[in-house]
């Protein structure tokens, strides 16, 4: 029977936390799920960029070798004719025809002055002036000089790149064929899609075939590139759409990764699932939340006829305002292995609560002791620092020791007790009675007070009846000459019947529910030194005529 009261707690409690911890579990569950999603999403992207960017790179790196390779050609073939600058042109014309035919990037050579053409290759004889021959062409600078240009007099639509340096009065120009670029740029842009761009100098933009007009698009790649001497640059695109496509086919070989990912972080959800299931998690969480806090339980002096202690009980409200069960979270507690932690948060909250306490001295604390920890070689040290703050107050510890379980050391835990005995705490078996081991305590460890189980106060049913069980348990703490404390005393019969048999202390519903400590100073102010049946009025107390 024992141990299906047992499972049936052990069910309990694992809704209990079942129920607090699913909403959570769902959270994170689709966080899980999301996770490795978002982050594939954004390691492919990055991954696409990078891949696009470093191709859009080479591209742009080929097409900036290939401009300075013709630049330089055309430098050299300028130089090389610079000598013959101002010369007739009887005598440069042969020279300036011969270069013009060998060179294999190059439409026109020209010797000009001012803005007459004195002698040329390439050209129509009757073409005389620069301005007319490059009509897109601003005046020339003195010196050296590249620019592209968009079109010539005599192609207008083919755009070409001019060459110009200064030779005394004399300038030597050399037009680039932009044919040549042009071919270049759109062999790269098929490749991939690119869009690509090329300028000399401060001239006109050289671009390749399809070129769109305006913005490209923000995810669009750009890669611009310029020459050390700042006369060529070159600009590649690549378009939105290839990003795109680059960022699926990356996300696609980042799929089994993603799936990989996605099973680990679900085993550990799993696993930490598991763990927020566990009570012993939750009830480490609870206690740093602060979500447990004590009731104290009047106890009532029958010959005094005042309050002359408290026992303080654990009570779990959780952050949502639900409140858990002491059988259910104390037995989850003793199962797992948690109950002495718990018991030294009590201590703690203990202490902290008898700060506000108007109290007399001699005033007896009662706090519950578990088989495990009296056994402990850690009881006297734990119990000390709550021992020496009651007795700062000059109040008195209680050790009530509880009988769900087995104590598995008798001779630690009776010198345990002996020891906190010796610095002035009382001991109490809690419960008597209903536990297997009631009357072997008796024998083996130190005891002051017996608390009688509320089932055998409950079996009270008149003053005259009898109750043969509850009149054995006094007569034997009579015999050993230990005080009685009755528990669950709800009724004015029981308190009678309690009476006529010289049982000192009650504890029930009668004379005070457990409350917490804010209410317990306001009770003890105006009720703790009240006589019992002036607490409480006539229809909650019903005296047999």
């Amino acid at each position: 029977m024992g141990g299906s009261r047992t499972l049936r707690t052990e069910r309990l409690g694992m809704q209990v936390w079942k129920g607090r911890h699913a909403g959570w579990f769902v959270v994170q569950t689709v966080l899980v799920l999301l996770a490795p999603a978002v982050l594939c999403a954004f390691a492919s992207l990055s991954e696409a960029r990078r891949l696009t960017s470093s191709q859009a790179d080479i591209a742009a790196r080929v097409l900036m070798h290939q401009a300075q390779t013709m630049s330089a050609y055309a430098w050299r073939v300028v130089d090389e004719l610079g000598p013959l600058a101002g010369r007739p042109c009887s005598m440069a014309e042969p020279t300036l025809q011969y270069m013009g035919s060998i060179s294999p990037y190059l439409r026109s050579l020209l010797f000009v002055r001012d803005d007459t053409i004195e002698c040329a290759a390439g050209i129509h004889t009757g073409m005389r002036r620069l301005s007319v021959l490059l009509p897109t062409l601003s005046a020339l600078p003195p010196g050296r000089s590249i620019a592209s240009v968009a079109g010539t007099a005599s192609s207008e639509s083919r755009p070409a790149v001019v060459f110009a340096q200064n030779w005394n009065d004399v300038t030597v120009v050399a037009v680039l064929d932009g044919q040549y670029l042009i071919d270049l740029l759109n062999t790269v842009a098929d490749l991939r899609s690119y869009h690509v761009e090329m300028h000399f100098g401060t001239g006109a933009s050289i671009r390749s075939q399809g070129y769109p007009v305006g913005n490209a698009g923000s995810m669009a790649q750009v890669r611009r590139l310029q020459s050390d001497d700042d006369t060529v640059q070159v600009s590649v695109t690549v378009p939105a759409e290839d990003v795109y496509a680059a960022w699926r086919r990356v996300a696609l070989e980042f799929l089994p990764a993603t799936l990989l990912l996605a099973g680990a972080l679900g085993f550990i959800a799993w696993r930490l699932r598991l763990r927020q299931l566990s009570p012993v998690e939750s009830l480490r969480r609870a206690m740093r939340a602060g979500e447990f806090y004590l009731c104290y339980q009047p106890i009532y002096d029958v010959r005094q006829g005042q309050c002359m202690g408290v026992e303080a009980l654990m009570r779990w409200r959780t952050a949502s305002g639900e409140e858990i069960r002491p059988d259910v979270f104390i037995a989850q507690a003793e199962t797992h292995g948690m109950i002495v932690p718990l018991t030294l948060h009590l201590f703690e909250l203990i202490e902290r609560d008898v700060a506000q306490w108007p109290l007399r001295p001699g005033f007896h604390v009662g706090v519950n002791l578990a088989a495990e920890h009296l056994a402990s070689a850690r009881l006297v040290p734990d119990v000390s620092q709550l021992r020496r703050v009651l007795q700062q107050r000059h109040l008195v510890l209680v050790l009530e020791i509880t009988e769900r379980s087995l104590v598995s050391d008798d001779d630690t835990a009776r010198r345990n007790l002996e020891a906190l005995r010796a610095t002035g705490a009382l001991v109490a078996i809690d419960d008597f009675g209903v536990g297997n081991c009631s009357l072997s305590y008796l024998h083996r460890f130190p005891v002051d007070y017996l608390k009688i189980d509320r089932g055998f106060v409950s079996a009270i049913e008149s003053v005259d009846g009898e109750a043969p069980v509850l009149d054995a348990i006094i007569a034997l703490a009579a015999r050993l000459r230990l005080q009685v404390v009755a528990e669950g005393v709800e009724t004015d019969v029981q308190l009678r019947y309690l009476q006529a048999r010289n049982v000192s202390y009650i504890q029930g519903y009668l004379y005070g529910r457990p409350m917490p400590c804010g209410s317990l100073v306001t009770w003890l102010l105006q009720q703790g030194h009240e006589p019992l049946r002036s607490v409480f009025s006539q229809e909650e107390v019903e005296v047999p005529a």
